[in-house]
């Protein structure tokens, strides 16, 4: 193992979406994204990759037929072994939802639940990156600006994460906000969640997209059939919204100064 795919670890690696409609899924982000896509024939059906920028940013992908899973982002954490992190996931108080499971080009994916019913996928081998290219391109416009957790029990959550993938906990006491970190690293948020939330709402995690123009970005979103879960708003300098797509995937659009 070369010491890029070490540094990787603990890491947010990927995002992607099952839709049931993914032509319209597609129309619908390359609006408000600006992506491009390109298909790719898998055992499990086609699979569209998202391009924002000249870089990959994200993966899509139609529900199978008879799917009850509602769309949702899913975010992938890189693990040394994805059966190895279930079997964990157990141990800590979460859930290994099904057993883990090859994927073309030599890479094994799980997906677990925290403590809090909050779905998370893990990966796990596959083609090493190039040394200069990460993950996902940060701040760029289209790519994924951040990933956070929205939770009813973020003590339980800490515990969980902390077990399974090291991450510790930072607040910042002037904004409330909490950061999961990795050594030097931040990783993703840690927000408990809304009370606005219905009670009926499952903890999640969300997450943003980076954009050059939050308002521009939002009402392209509503004029192609997207709805405003919450404003754009400002917190430390950063403007974000949260949105809805046709499907009723939630996802948030970021600013940054």
């Amino acid at each position: 193992m070369t010491s890029t795919l070490i540094i990787r670890l603990g890491t947010i690696d990927w995002i992607d979406l099952t839709a049931p409609e993914i032509d319209p899924t597609q129309d619908f982000y390359r609006s408000v994204l600006g992506w491009s896509h390109e298909a790719s024939t898998t055992p499990m059906g086609t699979y569209y990759i998202a391009n924002a920028g000249g870089h990959e940013a994200a993966g899509l992908m139609a529900s199978a037929p008879g799917q009850r899973m509602p769309p949702a982002w899913t975010v992938f954490v890189r693990v040394s072994s994805a059966d190895d992190t279930l079997a964990a996931a157990e141990t800590a108080g979460g859930t290994a939802v099904a057993p883990a499971f090859d994927i073309p080009g030599g890479a094994r994916i799980g997906v677990l639940s925290g403590p809090d019913g909050a779905m998370l996928a893990v990966i796990s081998g596959g083609p090493e990156p190039a040394a200069d290219e990460p993950p996902l391109r940060r701040n760029a416009p289209g790519a994924v600006g951040w990933c956070e957790l929205l939770t009813r029990d973020p003590h339980a959550a800490l515990s969980f994460y902390d077990a399974l993938f090291g991450w510790m906990v930072v607040r910042d006491d002037a904004t409330g906000y909490s950061v999961f970190r990795l050594g030097d690293r931040d990783v993703a948020g840690l927000l408990p969640m809304p009370q606005e939330m219905p009670a009926e709402a499952p903890t999640h995690w969300l997450v943003h997209f980076h954009v050059a123009d939050l308002d521009t970005a939002v009402s392209t979103a509503e004029r192609t059939v997207g709805m405003v879960a919450r404003p754009p708003a400002e917190i430390g300098g950063v403007r974000f919204a949260v949105m809805s797509d046709p499907n009723g995937a939630v996802f948030g659009l970021l600013q940054l100064p």
